[in-house]
């Protein structure tokens, strides 16, 4: 294995954090190209702030999108319970703005891959079973639109559930809404 400056940089930092850590090699590693370091002991991962999300957060629009069947509407709907205690709803309106955009300008891109490992239940891999539409208006006027007026109407309200019971209710389904016209989170459990 070679390891490039980045990394060096990497595993100096975690060493310099966590002194009792005696491993030869970063505990977590990523591709050096990704990795941009500001100093020794603040690196970042480019290709993150290039998407304008995290891995994280694209998880989980993979998930909704895919296994939920959410669209821009829903999801935000989605988000705004799954979220709502740390980001206020017109926040989660523009990061399901952000996604839906560029996953429309992207969409078509998947119709040429050549078949893919699926390691996740979301995967993109288009060539078998997928039959959803691969050409998309990037503008999403209507449901942008709805996501909006649904934005004004809670006039910055909290939508969330409370701690305990977001928990609760994420313990047995990681989402709570499944039908797509469902306002209520508990649909489906």
């Amino acid at each position: 294995m070679y390891l490039t400056a980045s990394m060096l940089v990497v595993r100096q930092s975690i060493h310099t954090l966590h002194p009792c850590c005696l491993h030869p090699f970063p505990i977590r590693s990523y591709p050096a190209s990704s990795i941009r370091c500001l100093t020794e002991s603040l690196c970042y991962l480019l290709d993150e702030v290039d998407m304008g999300m995290t891995y994280e957060e694209l998880s989980v629009y993979g998930r909704m999108r895919k296994i939920f069947r959410c669209g821009p509407v829903s999801m935000f709907k989605n988000l705004c319970y799954k979220w709502g205690t740390k980001l206020s709803p017109a926040e989660v309106a523009e990061k399901v703005k952000y996604f839906f955009k560029y996953y429309s300008i992207n969409r078509h891109k998947m119709t040429v891959l050549t078949p893919s490992y699926h390691a996740e239940s979301y995967s993109p891999e288009d060539n078998r079973f997928d039959l959803r539409q691969f050409l998309y208006n990037s503008k999403w006027p209507y449901q942008f639109k709805k996501i909006d007026e649904i934005v004004d109407g809670l006039n910055g309200d909290s939508v969330a559930f409370p701690e305990e019971e977001e928990e609760e209710a994420t313990s047995s389904q990681e989402f709570g809404v499944v039908a797509a016209n469902s306002g209520d989170p508990r649909a489906g459990l």
